[in-house]
């Protein structure tokens, strides 16, 4: 049983999930640290991302600050995340072609 229901099953808790906050806009920028009062933050690289949510209680700005190194781990999980929602939901795939 769990076998013919596990997609359908992922499914409604992903449809859940993503109904409770939705991504509408993402600004992002680059910078480099110029001076700090810790010598070795100076000359860093970091990225700012502003994500731009919405939910049932109206629109929120989420502002993160990450190093290269925690951009690139954020970057992988978003497309472990996109894998995954690709093999979940094959209707909606075959919905947009």
């Amino acid at each position: 049983v769990w076998k013919v229901q596990a997609v359908g099953i992922a499914t409604n808790l992903l449809s859940k999930s993503l109904t409770n906050n939705q991504l509408i806009d993402m600004d992002w920028v680059f910078g480099v640290t110029a001076s700090s009062d810790d010598c070795d933050h100076v000359g860093k690289t970091f990225l700012q991302l502003k994500l731009t949510l919405e939910n049932v209680s109206g629109r929120k700005g989420v502002v993160m600050e990450l190093t290269l190194d925690q951009f690139y781990q954020f970057l992988a999980s978003m497309e472990k995340c996109k894998a995954y929602l690709d093999y979940v939901s094959p209707v909606a795939v075959s919905q947009e072609a």
